[in-house]
């Protein structure tokens, strides 16, 4: 009588290809969507960052019903002296304020940019205008009076709801 062989336990070849073949598959969409998320986070440190430049710029229009022309003008820093661990400097140009990322920390070649500008009210002139802050690609109502340039140059994927 011939004895059997005993049966081994394991996985064959076409198991182990197709599990490789899912995680293939779910590391090539998961990948690009991670890296969308970490750019976005690093957008976040231009809002606080910028937070206290519109401050200073809201209180410069209080004071003298004028919106500053640069850094010095609002009592801010020099450019190059508003940084963070992603933000490269912080430029205030005719009351617009400008955050330039590191294109190398960033992950790209040419220098995001995200723009804040102000935005006063024109329904009554009376008054002392209420002023509101724009970012990015955001248009105000009609009713509003948009300042400064708008060099935003990120792109929309990366940039918060209330800038597009």
């Amino acid at each position: 009588m011939m004895k059997s062989m005993p049966r081994q336990a394991g996985f064959t070849l076409i198991e182990l290809v197709v599990c490789i073949a899912i995680i293939g598959i779910l590391a090539a969409t998961a990948i690009p969507a991670y890296t969308v998320y970490l750019r976005q986070a690093k957008v976040v440190e231009a809002f606080s960052l910028a937070h206290e430049a519109m401050r200073k710029v809201t209180d410069y229009y209080a004071f003298y019903g004028e919106l500053p022309e640069d850094n010095q003008s609002a009592g801010l820093d020099a450019p190059d002296m508003l940084q963070g661990a992603y933000v490269e400097r912080i430029m205030l140009a005719q009351g617009a304020l400008h955050v330039y990322f590191s294109a190398e920390k960033f992950g790209v070649e040419d220098t995001p940019i995200v723009s804040f500008r102000p935005a006063l009210s024109k329904q009554d002139s009376d008054l002392i205008p209420i002023m509101q802050w724009v970012c990015g690609h955001r248009m105000p109502p009609e009713t509003w009076q948009v300042y400064g340039e708008n060099k935003t140059t990120l792109a929309n994927e990366y940039l918060p709801s209330e800038c597009l």
